[in-house]
């Protein structure tokens, strides 16, 4: 028997890499591309950890709980930075939107998913700068060129 694959989800995931940030958004390539790995990381991620094979991901499948699980599978396994996962959280929030544009059916799962927070990055450090001086004495220095 042939299994009929369901195109619910996967249609709007090509049509947002391959239409709608290039010719609607003019984004850049190195754009769809962040937009496009944050895809596949919540997908592999869903693979691995949910045990859903990549044909049976449907929206239903990526509620709130599976993002913070995801968000978190990031920055403990994957080690990447609080702004990293913040990243990929916002391409995962513009592809939900666009979505909900295009499947207005689509739009409870974009209003559950503005519930996931970005996390507060730490502050950064206070970058010192040479004292007066010491930027004073590095400029007199002669020209060796």
């Amino acid at each position: 028997m042939r299994r009929i694959i369901d195109t619910t989800f996967f249609q709007p995931v090509h049509d947002f890499l391959k239409v709608y940030l290039p010719s609607q958004r003019n984004s850049s390539p190195n754009t769809i591309r962040s937009y496009g790995t944050s895809l596949e990381l919540l997908f592999d991620f869903v693979i691995q950890e949910k045990h859903i094979r990549l044909i049976d991901i449907i929206f239903k499948h990526l509620s709130n709980r599976t993002i913070e699980m995801f968000l978190n599978w990031l920055e403990s396994i994957r080690n990447c930075s609080v702004s990293t996962r913040n990243q990929r959280l916002d391409c995962i929030w513009s592809f939900f939107g666009y979505a909900a544009s295009v499947d207005s059916a689509l739009v409870v799962y974009h209003i559950a998913l503005q519930k996931v927070p970005q996390k507060k990055s730490p502050k950064e450090e206070i970058v010192q700068f040479m004292s007066e001086t010491a930027a004073s004495a590095l400029l007199q220095q002669p020209l060796r060129t």
